[in-house]
């Protein structure tokens, strides 16, 4: 039978791909080569060598306890018997990783739930965390929805991490573009039982189109918001150290604040040192919260010390480059 990465290591597969611009297609997706025996240690070896990116140790998943594994560097698990073929994807002659949708459900077994809904979102945004060598974010199409997470979890309901994942597909929203975007939505709009503000959550990369009449003042047909609430005409700007410096990006931004402004879009700047700032974040919360007309109880964020636990998971996160 063929390697079926799974776990950690699909998920860190599914990262490279995406910057290596290697993502299996649906079409490449298939059952595994099927036989009486198992990998040898040496072939197992061999998969470390052509992906060198992946982490000690491999996560493998075998079709039953027969057929685990017992070697060195790997950690072996029991493929659950709902997987199915459509939830591999073949990688290479006689490997496979396991789909988006499946890594998700394994890592909330493993993952502490802050970080369960960062993997959530990056599957349905467009970017993947720097791995392998790409320092860079990169950039790519999703590889799930919320949605579609939602139904693959209750077809695997029973098995061990469904119950958890499906809860925290509540909380994940289609589109983020970076891990910043991520975590700001993740502070300002989770429950405060989880650590967050509990304010109502943002279309991500919302389309604000210009009208027409408009189109002669502004010079555009549409604007692009990273967190926006529609029924407040307010948006949230990321301004991330990498891509918004330098005499012309500055101006670039102002102008396009100005242009958001004529259509009635009230525009608020978020930077990195805010997103890790606990007093400035009160304070972004505390004017989005008045521009949504929701009073924001502040004697309610960080119950028995959960905004302490979202932050101290996601700060980690980000200094490992997740």
């Amino acid at each position: 039978m063929g390697i079926l990465l799974s776990g950690i290591s699909a998920w860190e597969y599914w990262c490279y791909a995406a910057h290596a611009r290697c993502m299996p297609r649906p079409s490449a997706r298939c059952a595994r080569e099927q036989s009486h025996g198992k990998p040898s240690a040496k072939e197992v070896h061999a998969l470390g060598e052509c992906f060198p990116f992946l982490s000690a140790p491999l996560h493998l998943l075998a079709p039953n306890p027969r057929l685990r594994w017992r070697c060195k560097g790997v950690m072996s698990h029991v493929e659950p018997s709902k997987l199915g073929q459509q939830g591999v994807y073949r990688i290479g002659e006689g490997q496979y990783v396991v789909s988006p949708a499946e890594v998700f459900l394994q890592l909330a077994t493993v993952l502490p739930f802050p970080n369960l809904l960062e993997v959530g979102f990056e599957l349905c945004g467009r970017y993947a965390r720097p791995i392998g060598g790409y320092l860079e974010l990169g950039r790519r199409d999703p590889l799930a929805s919320a949605a579609g997470l939602d139904r693959f979890l209750e077809r695997m309901a029973g098995v061990p991490g469904a119950s958890t994942a499906r809860r925290a597909v509540c909380f994940i929203l289609d589109g983020s573009w970076s891990p910043m975007e991520t975590s700001s939505v993740l502070y300002l709009c989770l429950p405060f039982r989880l650590g967050g503000y509990g304010l109502p959550a943002p279309l991500m990369n919302a389309v604000v189109p210009v009208p027409d009449k408009d189109r002669a003042h502004v010079g555009k047909s549409f604007y692009r918001c990273d967190l926006y609430w529609p029924e407040a005409r307010f948006a949230i700007e990321y301004d991330s150290n990498l891509h918004h410096t330098g005499a012309g990006r500055i101006a670039e931004d102002a102008s396009r604040r100005t242009d958001l402004a004529y259509l009635g879009v009230e525009v608020a700047t978020l930077t990195q040192g805010q997103v890790r700032d606990r007093r400035e974040l009160d304070r972004i919360a505390l004017l989005l919260a008045k521009r949504l007309g929701k009073r924001l109880r502040m004697e309610r964020v960080n119950p028995s010390g959960a905004q302490d636990y979202l932050r101290t998971c996601l700060l980690d996160s980000a200094r490992k480059g997740a």
